[in-house]
């Protein structure tokens, strides 16, 4: 696995390689886990060079505490891509992505996608989150790029991205990986306790709950039972939000006329958690 540090190294050498190869690309914040690696298996199956970022983005954090308590294990990092024989492995420095500094990054006319659901609790996230896929896209222009349905909504705005950009690269979304519990892997898990870890869980089953009783009873009275079923394993509740599939809006109760999708955030030991589910 080749390791690259600075942007004009790697746009070096990835120019003369494009003419003959299709490049599967995997933007991540680090601290892999097996989430990670179904997105790389995926891209190594379909392109002739995979390539790995490992970048914690400054600007799609709401808080710097957060951005300070994000797990950063670049080393064990390394480990997993190699076991996974990942071609490339892209580390830049903040400078490096964000040459005119982060307050003059480019902005999005990503429309409501910015504002509704996770955009209502984070605001400028997905602004961040814009700007530096597109980042990525323009220093690899990778064919495909590989992100993972946890981040459900992630995955719309660059998928809106990509469109506004003309991109010529194809997004392609991977179901989420889970562990045995239940629980959506994610690398922000690596702070909570073995008994926060135990607790978690319930997060997935209270979705599960919901979508079970959809033909029983109305989406008001299962998110009572959803969230009374979050207190009792001491999470701290943000929201559960019924909305359409495809546009993201927000329904007050279910319709089996359209595609439906579930997502949900919630505090766990003080640590946020995410996760969504089809209906």
């Amino acid at each position: 696995m080749y390791i690259f540090k600075e942007r004009e190294a790697l746009i070096k050498y990835l120019e003369p390689l494009r003419q003959e190869n299709t490049i599967g690309f995997i933007p991540t914040m680090g601290a892999l886990h097996q989430g990670h690696g179904t997105l790389i298996e995926a891209s190594l199956k379909e392109n002739d060079i995979t390539i790995c970022s490992v970048f914690v983005n400054p600007t799609q954090f709401n808080k710097k505490s957060d951005f300070v308590k994000y797990p950063q294990v670049l080393s064990d990092d390394i480990l997993l891509l190699e076991g996974l024989k990942t071609d490339i492995l892209f580390t830049p420095s903040a400078e490096d992505m964000y040459p005119d500094g982060q307050e003059n990054m480019r902005k999005y006319d990503i429309g409501d996608l910015e504002f509704v659901l996770e955009g209502e609790f984070r605001p400028g996230h997905f602004q961040g989150v814009s700007y530096i896929v597109d980042e990525f896209i323009q220093i690899i222009k990778p064919t495909n790029i590989y992100m993972g349905e946890k981040d459900f909504q992630q995955v719309a705005v660059i998928k809106k991205v990509l469109e506004l950009t003309q991109s010529k690269t194809q997004l392609v979304s991977c179901p989420t990986k889970r562990q045995e519990d239940g629980l959506a892997m994610s690398s922000r898990n690596m702070r909570l306790t073995e008994e926060g870890l135990i607790k978690a869980a319930t997060l997935q089953r209270a979705l599960q709950h919901i979508k079970q009783g959809q033909h029983e009873k109305s989406f008001k009275s299962l998110l009572a039972e959803a969230n009374q079923m979050l207190m009792d394993n001491d999470f701290e509740l943000e929201h559960i939000i019924l909305c359409n599939a495809n546009t993201l809006e927000i329904l007050e109760d279910f319709d089996q006329d359209i595609p439906m999708r579930l997502v949900s955030a919630a505090f766990m030991e003080g640590v946020r958690l995410i996760d969504n589910i089809a209906i």
